[in-house]
């Protein structure tokens, strides 16, 4: 630990946990230069990862650190999150082992146009990962990394458990993963209905929607297991109700088919939300052959 040493008086108070998690509070923050190596001990869940700034500051311009961590023999890393930045770039890089110097198994990079680029679930492919990130050398406003990274084992098994849902029908070709399998999700509306997103919750009783799972984007999307059982149920919607929810950032291009007549257009917030500040995402709809929006 560094502290400097200032004319006035300061206090330093220690922060304590016995919850070694994520949830418990254990961050990490990534180096503005140089690289940095972590042995975790065999205690430690999950943590969450910043860039230089940590969670509610701004990456340093120009940054470039590297953070090696290795965990307990026999465990993996799963590493998921996103990268937001606001009028300057920045990109991290996620590498299986200790060295920066080969191809990365995962590159996420935003160019600045505001929102957050989502991070499809990582899973390590032996006990030592490397994350990098890069800031951008623009001085205008920026935000930075914001990464979860838990530590699993294998080997484990989850189940994947189809919830009846009103006005249809969903199945998934398995049952039962490991971390970071893929699991496909079938919808089957009633008639009179659509898909328009997927929930999942986790044995927390943690939710998350699948939006893009969606009536635009067919009857079948694809999910990862994470480090949980999880339970996935359909939002169905009457035909002339269908709606599309527009990106925090990037573009959704859509092609109409004849069977739609109207939807509904919301901003990254949904129906009943707020947007996020300095969204700017973009839907570019077409209408079917012969038809005008």
């Amino acid at each position: 630990m560094k502290a400097v040493i200032t004319t006035k008086a300061v206090s330093i108070q220690a922060v304590f946990t016995n919850n070694l998690t994520a949830e418990g509070g254990l961050i990490a923050l990534m180096p503005t230069s140089g690289n940095r190596n972590v042995v975790l001990p065999e205690n430690i869940a999950s943590f969450r990862l910043y860039d230089d700034g940590g969670k509610n500051n701004t990456f340093t311009q120009n940054c470039d650190g590297s953070m090696t961590f290795t965990a307990p023999e026999g465990k993996r890393f799963v590493i998921s999150g996103d990268v937001t930045a606001y009028y300057n770039n920045c990109t991290a890089y996620i590498y299986n082992g200790s060295s920066t110097d080969i191809t990365p198994a995962a590159t996420l990079s935003n160019s600045g146009n505001g929102g957050k680029t989502a991070l499809t679930p990582v899973v390590s492919s032996s006990n030592v990962v490397t994350v990098r990130f890069e800031g951008g050398n623009n001085d205008r406003p920026r935000s930075g990394m914001d990464f979860l990274v838990n530590i699993v084992d294998p080997t484990a098994t989850h189940t994947i458990t189809c919830e009846a849902s009103e006005h249809g029908s969903i199945s998934a070709d398995k049952n039962v993963g490991v971390v970071g399998a893929p699991v496909v999700i079938s919808a089957t509306p009633a008639e009179g209905y659509v898909l328009n997103g997927l929930v999942i919750t986790d044995e927390a009783g943690s939710t998350s929607v699948l939006e893009d799972a969606a009536w635009y984007n067919g009857e079948t999307a694809t999910l990862f297991v994470p480090d949980s059982d999880i339970t996935v149920s359909a939002i169905f919607v009457p035909e002339n109700e269908r709606f599309i929810n527009m990106s925090d950032s990037g573009e959704k291009e859509i092609t109409l088919d004849q069977t739609v007549t109207k939807l509904k257009l919301y901003d990254n917030g949904g129906k009943d939300g707020k947007y996020s500040a300095n969204a700017e995402g973009t839907v570019i709809l077409h209408a079917p052959k012969g038809c005008w929006l």
